[in-house]
């Protein structure tokens, strides 16, 4: 399903997430928090995305 998305963000947590995941995701972040601000806030995703 990863794969198959135009952006793939994992959200790691406090349990983790699986290799695969984390592998095929285009940006890994540690929290949903962290997720969620990646969303609100275009040029911070750009940045990322650069990189």
């Amino acid at each position: 399903m990863m794969a198959a998305a135009a952006l793939g963000i994992a959200v790691i947590g406090e349990e983790g997430a699986a290799t695969q995941t984390i592998l095929t995701s285009r940006v890994v972040c540690r929290d949903i928090i962290s997720a969620l601000d990646l969303l609100l806030k275009p040029k911070r995703l750009a940045a990322t995305l650069r990189c």
